[in-house]
């Protein structure tokens, strides 16, 4: 997992929670690296199951709930550090129906070893947005958040719904409508 994600996740607790927070879940984790992230770096994902949990634990808030902040969170960060202007891709529908070919392909120029998610569009019109999440790493809270972020950022708020259709392998479907 790319080390801008754990340096991001611990900047926003260290804002959203506070420093001693953020230090006890570094401390809880019990992490090899002690939390030390760099954002060019690439950690194993257990790294961040083992914050997340340590967070959960010390916030009493259940794991998908702070993946859901988190990205949420995340989702300008993102835009700030990579993003050209993507406003010019039209509208929030648009941009979520992009991300595996025009965001996918530019994170894996910048990192080849990137493990990104794979999202495919099952059915898109101008008012709604359906499309299938794949990845073993069960992240789809956090997608939501980017997602939902996403149709903040346009100015189109959007309904976000979503449910596990595949085990193995894991498949998530989104329900994605404008409000």
């Amino acid at each position: 997992m790319r080390g801008v994600i754990f340096t991001e996740m611990i900047e926003f607790v260290e804002e959203a929670l506070g420093f001693d927070v953020a230090d006890k879940m570094i401390e809880k984790a019990m992490l090899e690296n002690h939390g030390a992230f760099s954002q060019g770096g690439n950690y194993p994902f257990d790294h961040m199951v083992k914050l997340l949990t340590a967070l959960s634990e010390i916030t009493g808030k259940a794991p998908n709930d702070l993946l859901f902040i988190f990205g949420k969170h995340l989702f300008s960060t993102l835009v700030k550090l990579y993003g050209k202007d993507i406003k010019s891709v039209g509208n929030a529908l648009d941009f979520i129906d992009s991300v595996e070919e025009y965001v996918h392909v530019e994170v894996k120029k910048l990192y080849p070893d990137a493990d990104l998610p794979k999202f495919e569009t099952v059915q898109k019109d101008e008012e709604s947005l359906e499309l299938v999440y794949k990845s073993s790493k069960r992240l789809e809270a956090f997608a939501h958040g980017l997602i939902e972020a996403c149709g903040e950022y346009f100015n189109e708020p959007l309904d976000v719904k979503y449910k596990t259709v595949c085990d193995e392998p894991y498949e998530v479907k989104f329900t994605i409508k404008k409000i």
